[in-house]
C-alpha cells in the first residue's frame, strides 16, 4: 500500500463513513438466515467505529441514544471504511490491500473474524474505500469496494448454503470474474440502487479527483458484473471533489468537497442521472459524508465541523434547509450514521459522527417532525482512541446506521 498517497487525502476527508444498500428480489421458498441468529438478537444497538491506532470500537446504544463503554479489538490501522449488511461487519484494510470480514453476533455486539479473512482486493497497490453491498437474490449477494487508485473490486458474498428450509448467509468473499472495474481516479464512496422500473441494481461512485467532479454509474448484472451506464461519468462541477454520496428512492445526492455545495440527481431506469433544478445546493466548509434518515438528509462538513440538514422533497427530491442549520458538531471529522431503538420505538432518531480530536463521539436526537438536530447531553462520548469510520447496526433486524451506511 502507497501510504504515502493518502496524506493529504486523508487530512481533507478522514476515513469517510462507507456507504451500504441492501437489497433483494426472487426469495423464492426460502428464507435467509445470516450465520447468526437474528432471532435470538438483544433488541438493541451497538456503534462500530475503526481508529488511527488499529482498533475497531464496539458500544451499546441504549434507548436514549447514549453510547456505553467502547470495547477495543485490534483492526486495520488508517482504515478508510466500514459497514454492515446487519449479519457481518466489513472493515477495509489499507496495510494489506485488502477487506476485512467479520461476523457479528446480535446477543451482545461482538464480532469475530470469517474464515479466510482478510480479503485481497486484486487490485493495484490503491487503499480500499467505499463499500457497498447490494443483492439479487437470497443466494447472490455482492460486495463492491472502491480504492485510491481509480479501481472498484467486486466479490461475491457467501455463497449462502442451502440446509432445506433456509439460506444460510455466509460472509467470506470471492472476487468475481471481470475485477476491478475502472471508475476514475479516486471512487471513494460508493452507494447502490434498486429500479423497481428495470428491475436492475445500479452501482454509483462519486470519483474525488475527477477534473469535472464526476459521478461513475454501473448496473450490476445478475453474476454481479458491472456495466458503464450510459453517460458515465456524470459531471457535477470542475474540481468539485465528489466525496460522500446516497441514495434515497430515485434520487441520488452527491457531497462537492471543494466547492461547498450538494448536488442533487434524478436516477432513471437505465441508471442515468439527471440533474434537479436548483442542484448543487449550499451547504457548510468541506460537505464529506451524507446521510439520509426519513424524509431528510445532513452533510458533516469537516472543514467548519458542522452538520448541514435538509428536508428532502417526496415529490422532486429536491433540498431545502432546515432552520438552524448548519449545526456545530465540535470538531467532528468523518462520518455520519444513524440510530433508532426498535422497530415500535416512536421518540427522536439519534445521529452520530466520530470527533477524532475530541477522542470521542458526538451524538444528537433527531427531530423527526422538523429534521433539527439536539446534542444529547454527556456530548462528546468517549471512544478511547481518535474514531474514524462509523457504522450502527441494530439487533434483530435491518442495519440502521446506513451512510450510510
Amino acid at each position: 500500500m502507497r501510504i504515502h498517497s493518502l496524506g493529504a487525502l486523508a487530512k481533507l476527508l478522514c476515513a469517510p463513513t462507507a456507504l451500504l444498500v441492501l437489497s433483494a428480489c426472487g426469495a423464492g421458498s426460502h428464507t435467509l438466515t445470516p450465520s447468526s441468529p437474528q432471532s435470538q438478537g438483544c433488541g438493541c444497538g451497538f456503534l462500530y467505529a475503526t481508529t488511527n491506532t488499529n482498533q475497531i470500537l464496539s458500544l451499546k446504544l441504549d434507548s436514549t441514544g447514549v453510547p456505553g463503554t467502547p470495547a477495543q479489538t485490534p483492526g486495520p490501522a488508517n482504515s478508510l471504511g466500514i459497514t454492515s449488511d446487519g449479519s457481518f461487519l466489513y472493515v477495509s484494510d489499507p496495510d494489506h490491500n485488502a477487506l476485512d470480514s467479520f461476523t457479528l453476533n446480535p446477543n451482545d455486539g461482538t464480532f469475530t473474524p470469517v474464515a479466510g479473512s482478510p480479503f485481497a482486493l486484486n487490485t493495484s497497490s490503491g487503499a480500499p474505500a467505499g463499500i457497498s453491498v447490494t443483492g439479487y437474490s437470497v443466494t447472490k449477494t455482492y460486495l463492491y469496494a472502491g480504492d485510491t487508485n481509480g479501481n472498484i473490486a467486486a466479490f461475491m458474498v457467501g455463497p449462502a448454503i442451502d440446509n432445506g428450509s433456509t439460506w444460510i448467509l455466509q460472509g467470506n468473499l470471492t472476487p468475481l470474474g471481470g475485477s476491478p472495474y475502472a471508475a476514475g481516479a479516486q471512487p471513494l464512496q460508493l452507494t447502490s440502487w434498486g429500479s423497481p422500473q428495470s428491475l436492475t441494481d445500479f452501482v454509483y461512485a462519486a470519483d474525488f479527483a475527477d477534473p469535472n467532479g464526476g459521478v461513475y454509474a454501473f448496473s450490476v448484472g445478475l453474476d454481479g458484473t458491472l456495466s458503464p451506464v450510459t453517460g458515465s461519468p456524470f459531471v457535477t462541477a470542475p474540481a468539485a471533489g465528489p466525496s460522500g454520496i446516497v441514495s434515497s428512492g430515485i434520487w441520488l445526492y452527491v457531497a462537492l468537497h471543494n466547492t461547498n455545495q450538494i448536488a442533487a440527481f434524478t436516477a432513471a431506469g437505465n441508471g442515468a442521472l439527471t440533474p434537479l433544478p436548483g442542484s448543487p445546493y449550499a451547504a457548510g466548509n468541506g460537505p464529506s459524508s451524507l446521510i439520509t434518515y426519513g424524509n431528510f438528509l445532513y452533510a458533516l462538513n469537516d472543514v467548519d465541523h458542522s452538520i448541514s440538514a435538509y428536508s428532502m422533497d417526496p415529490n422532486t427530491g429536491m433540498l431545502t434547509a432546515v432552520s438552524g442549520s448548519p449545526f456545530s458538531a465540535g470538531s467532528a471529522f468523518g462520518g455520519l450514521a444513524t440510530y433508532l431503538p426498535g422497530p415500535n420505538y416512536s421518540g427522536p432518531g439519534f445521529l452520530y459522527a466520530p470527533d477524532p480530536a475530541a477522542n470521542g463521539f458526538r451524538a444528537f436526537s433527531v427531530d423527526p417532525i422538523a429534521g433539527s438536530l439536539k446534542p444529547l447531553a454527556g456530548s462528546p462520548f468517549p471512544a478511547g482512541s481518535s474514531p474514524m469510520a462509523i457504522t450502527v447496526v441494530g439487533f434483530p433486524g435491518q442495519p440502521l446506521g446506513i451512510d450510510p451506511p
